[in-house]
């Protein structure tokens, strides 16, 4: 693995030889199981030169992409790098802004119209950011990608009508097998939003809604998760499996 990371930063260093940002480009990522992990405080002008070089290698098959400050251009060169690179099948995406706490809006927009019809990312994380106001946008993505296997949304400031609009993509939706929603901010009301989404949904087999929560800020009314438990118990006699892994003390 040390002469992986030394192979692809080797020819970033090439390629990047006459930027001044080189320094700052050649410490900021790492390759570890064949995933390219990249974080940076601050804009990288030489993210592209990085991209490319990504786009190239067909040894990594995932992207982690965190903890950085984003221009608008960033997200369009990561959507370009990713069709040009097949074998990415995982792409997580985690505290990135713009400056204002969230996504550039244009070029989020036309990421999600690259992943509607991607036939390659079975796993896309999208955490610790929140979506306002993408989430209609990334809802209607749900509707129409056929590949996705698995989906991490958690911490992201879903309060009960995002979830709303979250659920009714879901029944769409029966690619998806697992979705993590745990640490967000909905509570009975959505989960009633997402108990009557399963009802027409038998392709998910996993769906977090809790994890690291400390028990006395648990919203989740237990009567709630009785009926979703009936209605875990009515899809596996039609030979699908809901499962909830929640915390014990619920």
């Amino acid at each position: 693995m040390v002469n992986k990371i030394l192979k692809i930063k080797n020819k970033i260093l090439k390629m990047a030889a006459k930027h001044q940002e080189l320094n700052a480009l050649y410490y900021s990522f790492s390759i570890r199981n064949g995933v390219f992990e990249y974080e940076g405080e601050d804009t990288v002008d030489d993210f592209e030169i990085l991209m490319n070089a990504v786009a190239r290698d067909r040894d990594i098959n995932g992207i982690d992409i965190g903890e950085i400050y984003m221009k608008d251009n960033i997200l369009d060169v990561l959507t370009n790098m990713l069709k040009h690179n097949p074998n990415i099948t995982s792409l997580s995406l985690h505290q990135i802004n713009s400056g204002n706490g969230f996504m550039p809006s244009k070029s989020f927009t036309r990421f999600l119209d690259f992943l509607s019809t991607n036939n390659n990312i079975t796993h896309l994380g999208y955490y610790n950011m929140g979506f306002y106001p993408n989430v209609k946008s990334f809802a209607d993505m749900i509707k129409t990608n056929k590949t996705l296997k698995s989906l991490d949304l958690f911490n992201d400031f879903m309060e009960n009508n995002d979830i709303k609009i979250l659920s009714e993509a879901l029944t769409v939706n029966h690619t998806l097998t697992s979705i993590d929603l745990s640490n967000n901010q909905f509570d009975d009301t959505g989960l009633e939003y997402l108990f009557e989404a399963f009802k027409s949904n038998y392709s998910l087999t996993t769906v977090e809604l809790l994890k690291e929560v400390d028990p006395d800020d648990i919203n989740f009314d237990q009567r709630m998760i009785d009926d979703i438990n009936k209605e875990t118990a009515s899809n596996a006699e039609h030979g699908h499996e809901l499962l909830y892994r929640l915390l014990k003390n619920i």
